[in-house]
């Protein structure tokens, strides 16, 4: 059983924009996949089709081994957590813990365990100072991990992000990335979207290429070295990759990178 199948997926707007055109891919479980495209080029409309925020008005899709509708969306949503990219849309209460509470009492859970799923979530995201801050007094990034936060206490299976790096400065992102590594070792699949290269390049296990709706191309990371086929869906290849084009290296990270020159100058 995959997390997810998805098979000739379309899905166009009420104003008749086609974000979706034909999509279809597979995810297995565990997987670290990163949907990668330029800005229009379905990757949100296709996130929102796996929790059943959005209905496959054709195609199929399979989540967690079944199709799902009707008053299985509520069991959908608990097993599928998804993070927007403005944590805006996912933050209301008055302070942080009530927001990360919404979901688990929304379970029906008794209010210590309520409780106790709040401070195990804020824990994980390093954030339990701020619990009784008001969201709209955070900082982006503190705003993203409190979101984060909030769908982790359902403790869902797998993870949705959209667009997690949009607008984070660098310490952020790295962050971010630690704690993407983290939730994956714990045996969540995570899927996100993003037109951010060196982060799919640097984290990623498959990486997905949309362009205007439909897939470009799948597999894993060497996808990222084809120059043509990411011209071809409007990205830049990697930084790294770029550095050491002309080099036999092909370093993941600032580590890596780091290393090689090391080496490379003592030799």
């Amino acid at each position: 059983m995959n997390a997810l199948e998805i098979t000739d997926l379309h899905y166009t707007y009420p104003d008749g924009t086609k974000a979706l055109d034909g999509v279809s891919l597979t995810i297995p479980h565990y997987a670290r996949t990163v949907l990668l495209g330029a800005n229009g080029s379905g990757k949100s409309t296709l996130l929102l089709h796996t929790n059943g925020l959005l209905p496959p008005k054709r195609g199929r899709v399979q989540v967690l081994g079944q199709e799902w509708a009707g008053n299985d969306m509520r069991r959908l949503r608990e097993r599928v957590g998804m993070v927007f990219q403005d944590p805006d849309d996912q933050l209301f209460a008055t302070t942080v813990a009530d927001d990360v509470a919404f979901g688990p009492r929304n379970l029906g859970l008794d209010e210590s365990t309520v409780q106790e799923r709040v401070h195990q979530a804020l824990n994980e995201l390093e954030i339990l100072d701020l619990a009784h801050r008001p969201p709209h007094n955070l900082s982006l990034g503190q705003k993203k991990r409190a979101a984060i936060a909030g769908v982790l206490a359902m403790q869902p299976e797998m993870l949705v992000l959209d667009e997690p790096t949009a607008s984070l400065d660098p310490l952020a992102v790295r962050h971010l990335t630690t704690l993407l590594h983290t939730l994956h070792r714990q045996g969540r699949t995570i899927i996100l979207a993003t037109h951010n290269v060196d982060f799919a390049y640097q984290w990623a296990d498959q990486v997905i290429i949309l362009h205007r709706g439909q897939v470009l191309a799948s597999g894993d990371i060497t996808l990222l070295q084809d120059e043509a086929l990411l011209d071809k869906a409007s990205l830049e290849p990697p930084l790294l990759l770029q550095v050491f084009r002309d080099t036999p290296h092909r370093p993941r990270n600032t580590a890596e990178a780091n290393q090689i020159i090391r080496n490379t100058l003592l030799s």
